[in-house]
């Protein structure tokens, strides 16, 4: 019989052993299972803005890229410009010398 009561012993503190052993790994689990959640969130979020930061960047090097060039263009149409200024003053002194003006 006492050899009974000292299985039964033996048996209570085993079986509360492994319950406790159950509750602490269940509780691990439940506690880290947000915290992994959240990293895989963190991380595609991450991952969201620096996609972000590199379409920015590269459409941030297209404006100045393509300022640059209107810039250009601009100059190019000044000095063109000015090239026709100076056509249409020489033409004019021509015209002048040419033709005798009304204005008597």
């Amino acid at each position: 019989m006492e050899e009974n009561k000292i299985t039964k012993v033996l048996y209570n503190q085993v079986s509360l052993l492994i319950g406790i052993i159950g509750v602490v790994l269940s509780s691990y689990i439940f506690l880290t299972k947000p915290s992994n959640d959240s990293s895989v969130a963190i991380q595609l979020l991450e991952q969201r803005v620096t996609g972000q930061r590199t379409t920015i960047d590269e459409l941030t090097k297209t404006q100045q890229n393509d300022l640059k060039e209107t810039k250009n263009e601009l100059s190019g149409l000044r000095n063109e410009i000015q090239v026709l200024t100076n056509s249409v003053v020489k033409l004019q002194t021509i015209i002048e010398e040419r033709i005798p003006s009304q204005h008597k």
